[in-house]
């Protein structure tokens, strides 16, 4: 999980299985999360700071600030790659 904190393209490959990607897979990777986490995070500043029931939220304050915003968004992508993982593994043990 540390790795997704410091370095989420690179724990994302590992976890994908490709601990040693090469320079284009990491532009076209790095592409990709970047673009998803930059909406996202867009997403988020939106829903919490709009007049309606989200910027009530405890949930607020921690959206408006920027680096606690990345943190929040990287945790979600480890939450979610590894999740991804345990089913892929789940379900290839039961094939066998």
């Amino acid at each position: 999980m540390t790795m997704f904190l410091t370095g989420p393209l690179m724990a994302a490959c590992v976890v994908a299985g490709n601990a040693d990607p090469s320079t284009q897979q990491l532009v076209d990777a790095q592409s990709a999360v970047h673009g998803a986490l930059g909406g996202w995070a867009a997403l988020a500043q939106r829903a919490f700071s709009a007049g309606g029931s989200a910027a009530k939220s405890p949930w607020a304050p921690l959206f408006q600030d920027a680096l606690l915003r990345r943190l929040v968004l990287r945790f979600v992508l480890c939450r979610a790659m590894l999740a991804l993982q345990y089913r892929l593994c789940s379900g290839l043990r039961h094939e066998h």
